[in-house]
């Protein structure tokens, strides 16, 4: 355990660290930048909390593959979040539909597809397996993995580290 004097000095320390950070990044949410400077930097003293944190940033990540698949394919966005709407918000979800579960998509968004969009929909999940395939060996050789921004999803930032658990 450590003595109560070297811990304030570690929690100065870090508080001095993450004002620095704040005030250098600018972030519109705060808080929500603190809890991923602190999980970024000090995971291992979070028990846990930093892998939870982070598992909707994987999540977000999936549904935008999802998405880049669906543009891949000549589909719009709104068609791809009609589908991440129903549950097959994964790459590997997608694998399990084929063309006859489309108007059930269609009613529980409560939309109707333009014919064009639904015949090329009903062409995708023809051959759904080949897509999924061809869509990774282009995403795979870069073409479309540098397209992706996922920013927008949590902003991320360079940060300093400076451990508050280092003795002088």
């Amino acid at each position: 355990m450590m003595p109560e004097n070297c811990s304030r000095k570690s929690v100065s320390k870090l508080f001095h660290c993450l004002s620095r950070e704040i005030e250098k990044q600018q972030p519109k949410n705060v808080i929500h930048f603190m809890v991923d400077f602190l999980c970024k930097n000090y995971g291992s003293h979070l028990r846990g909390f930093a892998h939870v944190w982070d598992v909707d940033l994987e999540l977000e990540k999936e549904k935008k593959l999802v998405i880049e698949f669906f543009k891949s394919q000549k589909l719009t966005t709104e068609i791809a979040k009609h589908f991440i709407n129903v549950g097959f918000d994964s790459m590997e979800s997608l694998l399990y539909l084929n063309a006859h579960v489309l108007d059930d998509i269609e009613k529980f968004n409560n939309v109707n597809w333009l014919p064009g969009h639904k015949i090329r929909l009903q062409q995708m999940f023809s051959n759904i397996q080949e897509n999924i395939k061809t869509f990774y060996a282009e995403y795979d050789k870069d073409d479309i993995r540098h397209g992706l921004d996922y920013s927008a999803l949590r902003q991320q930032a360079s940060y300093t580290v400076l451990s508050p658990f280092q003795q002088f």
